[in-house]
């Protein structure tokens, strides 16, 4: 599809979801899980447009911006992220 003598087509999130994926594995070698949930959140950058059918993306935008972005990962928490979470012991009123 990353041809630029190709038009720009809409297709829906569940499409663009699916082109997530593909690239997921061909570039990282990864399964991942994208959804048309893991679209809203980047409406704008897809140049989504609300129409009677739902909204609708663009499929050159889909191939081209990046997976995740601002996913530098934090070392710091992922150790903490991986204890349970526990409530605080309020003190006992002896």
């Amino acid at each position: 599809m990353e041809d630029n003598d190709v038009p720009d087509r809409r297709i829906s999130a569940s499409q663009v979801a699916v082109i997530w994926n593909k690239r997921a594995k061909a570039e990282k070698g990864v399964d991942a899980r994208y959804t048309r949930f893991s679209v809203r959140g980047r409406r704008k950058e897809l140049d989504g447009e609300e129409t009677s059918l739902g909204w609708l993306y663009s499929e050159k935008k889909a191939w081209s911006i990046p997976l995740r972005p601002r996913s530098s990962g934090r070392e710091d928490r992922a150790e903490a992220n991986k204890t349970p979470f526990r409530k605080k012991q309020e003190p006992s009123a002896a």
